[in-house]
């Protein structure tokens, strides 16, 4: 009992110390500024405390062009981009997550379309041939592929890059070659707007990855227990 008791009086006294360095700050600040100082210090922690509005709405047009002192502490971040989408045209099927598309404003170029988050069978087995082959069947000829503007896909810039026209020449003109871009992986959606991922999943005709999403992998979960396609 006793040890407590000299526990309390050594905190009683540490909270007096510490109360009487403020009332001694508070007291020198009181003697040092003027009295307007203190109002404003007070009207900022005011605004800083509501949120009161800095700016002003624009006339008519509903546009806040202020802001609040307590969005402005939170920081609240910015809704997420929408995906960047392109149309392309497909030439092949290569495997089950792969296809190969036509680029550029003639076609005459060329890059690989890759399904996000999901794995085909090893090349070179049966299994791999039917999910090329299914690919192929529910891909059609043309594609919508949506790929995320802010994360390791290819930027919007490299989406529009111009296109370099080639030089007059008055010698005899040479084959065009065919050039290659980067490839592009995202979402996939195929002829008839159904999602290729899905699809393939729902057949049994590729794996999700872990980075795949829930409904993706409920969707795996389905054809598992059907055993069909890589799950017999």
């Amino acid at each position: 009992m006793g040890i407590v008791l000299a526990i309390l009086s050594v905190i009683g006294s540490v909270i007096g110390a510490i109360a009487s360095f403020i009332a001694q700050v508070f007291s020198w600040a009181v003697k040092t500024f003027s009295w307007y100082v203190w109002v404003i210090l007070i009207g900022v922690c005011i605004a800083f405390s509501y949120g009161i509005k800095l700016g002003a709405n624009w006339s008519g047009s509903g546009t806040n062009f202020g802001c609040s002192c307590r969005d402005f502490m939170c920081r609240r971040q910015r809704d997420p981009r929408p995906p960047h989408i392109t149309t392309e045209s497909v030439i092949s099927v290569t495997n089950g997550v792969t296809l190969s598309c036509k680029a550029g404003l003639r076609g005459r170029r060329t890059h690989t379309v890759t399904l996000i988050d999901v794995a085909a069978p090893e090349s070179g087995s049966i299994l791999a041939e039917q999910s090329r082959s299914n690919l192929e069947k529910i891909a059609g000829k043309t594609i919508r592929v949506e790929t995320n503007r802010t994360s390791i896909f290819r930027s919007e810039a490299e989406f529009s890059l111009p296109q370099q026209e080639e030089e007059p020449t008055v010698t005899v003109e040479a084959p065009e070659e065919v050039e290659s871009l980067g490839p592009i992986t995202g979402v996939v959606y195929g002829e008839t707007g159904s999602c290729l991922q899905v699809e393939q999943l729902y057949a049994g005709m590729v794996k999700c990855l872990p980075s795949a999403s829930k409904e993706w992998k409920r969707v795996e979960a389905t054809a598992k227990r059907q055993k069909l396609g890589v799950w017999k």
